[in-house]
């Protein structure tokens, strides 16, 4: 969903701006929440925004709390974790072939941010370590370097 940052934006920005390298290149979901970010960093370069960057698609689930999904649904996605589709959104599968285009794309020889969402996040980690995004954890407004 495109939410608003939290009120407290400002002082996460202030804490964690020091933390980032010189980039050659900024992507950033088009999602509010990593726009903002991202815009904010454009002081380096301008934001080039990417819809392959946006959080996975959660279909019927969008918008919902876990507990107010059916246990039944839950239970059937944890059984085919990937593949599954039945809350009629992307699969896990989707959306890491969708962010493994993305990384495709990116110049090797450049200085990239990118600022996006935490499944993404996962799904490129998974990707590029070769491993299981459910045992991948990021923690809201972390820095992750991929290599």
């Amino acid at each position: 969903m495109d939410v608003e940052l939290e009120d407290s934006f400002a002082s996460e920005f202030k804490r964690i701006e020091k933390h980032l390298p010189q980039v050659d290149e900024i992507f950033s979901s088009p999602l509010k929440r990593c726009l903002t970010l991202a815009e904010h960093l454009a002081v380096m370069t301008e934001v080039k925004v990417d819809s392959r960057l946006t959080e996975m698609h959660f279909g019927r689930w969008q918008g919902h709390n876990w507990d107010d999904i059916p246990r039944t649904e839950i239970d059937a996605w944890a059984k085919n974790f990937f593949n599954y589709q039945g809350h009629e959104g992307e699969s896990v599968m989707d959306l890491r072939t969708r962010v493994a285009g993305f990384l495709d794309e990116l110049d090797g020889n450049q200085n990239q941010l990118i600022v996006s969402h935490a499944g993404v996040i996962r799904s490129a980690i998974a990707l590029r370590t070769n491993s299981d995004e459910r045992q991948i954890q990021v923690a809201y407004g972390e820095l992750v370097r991929i290599d």
